[in-house]
C-alpha cells in the first residue's frame, strides 16, 4: 500500500511541477509579447510594419 502511494505521489509530482512549470513560463511570456510588440512599433514603426 504504501509503495504504491509513493509510485501515485511521484508520478503526480512530475505531472504537477510541468504543470506549474508551464503555468508560471506562460503568463510572462503573454503580456510581454504584446509589450515588446509595442517597444517595436515604438522604436521603429516603419521597419515593424514593412516586415510585417
Amino acid at each position: 500500500m504504501e509503495e504504491r502511494e509513493d509510485g501515485g505521489k511521484g508520478e503526480k509530482t512530475i505531472n504537477d511541477s510541468m504543470t506549474k512549470s508551464s503555468s508560471i513560463l506562460h503568463p510572462p511570456f503573454l503580456p510581454f509579447l504584446p509589450f515588446f510588440h509595442f517597444l517595436l512599433d515604438r522604436n521603429s514603426g516603419h521597419i515593424f510594419e514593412a516586415r510585417y
